[in-house]
């Protein structure tokens, strides 16, 4: 056989990553980013710094489909049937952000939002590992579930809080990331609310 006709020759799944656009070295970097951001802005001064997504320049839209189809892997798991419902709020609340920040966000496009709504659902998906298979009391797991919504609401605020700051420009009107909050802490609250806890006591 030729070596060149060889489906597992890395050349050939190099290529094809290319032709998909898939970066897995970016998505990895968003992943970590959105699991120790939160923290780090907690408890160190100053700031994280650059976000990994920069705009428009290295938007991707498989690494926060992964993240999504991830997570309604373990709700499959769990024998959630409204898994379908996960990419319908996921797309819906990309386009709600979208349609409110393009006012004063002159950079907003569709596949921003998706990327950084996507990316934040990564803080769920452990939280999520960690109630289907230790099954921990009902009041452990409230509070395990609070914890995944504050921690993937505030991955996700603080993303854009450093994505849609001013790049120096005195003309660019400031950002009103405030506006995207509730929408944000919404569409993980559904998430949050999609996993059986009182169906596994």
């Amino acid at each position: 056989m030729d070596e060149d006709d060889d489906p597992l020759d890395l050349r050939q799944n190099s290529s094809l990553l290319q032709e998909l656009e898939i970066d897995l070295e970016q998505i990895g970097t968003c992943i970590a980013w959105m699991f120790t951001a939160p923290w780090r802005q907690l408890f160190s001064r100053p700031t994280v710094g650059a976000h990994p997504i920069h705009r428009a320049t290295n938007v991707d839209f498989w690494g926060p489909c992964f993240c999504v189809t991830t997570y309604g892997t373990v709700l499959w798991f769990c024998n959630v049937r409204d898994v379908p419902w996960i990419y319908i709020i996921w797309t819906l609340g990309g386009i709600f952000n979208h349609l409110t920040a393009r006012v004063w966000f002159n950079t907003s496009t569709l596949l921003l939002h998706l990327a950084i709504l996507g990316y934040s659902i990564s803080p769920l998906i452990p939280m999520a590992l960690l109630i289907a298979l230790a099954r921990p009391p009902l009041w452990a797991a409230s509070c395990i579930e609070f914890a995944a919504l504050l921690w993937a609401a505030f991955a996700a605020h603080l993303s854009y809080r450093l994505v849609c700051r001013p790049t120096g420009s005195s003309t660019q009107p400031k950002p009103r990331v405030p506006l995207l909050t509730p929408p944000i802490v919404l569409m993980q609250m559904y998430f949050i609310s999609v996993l059986p806890v009182r169906e596994l006591f």
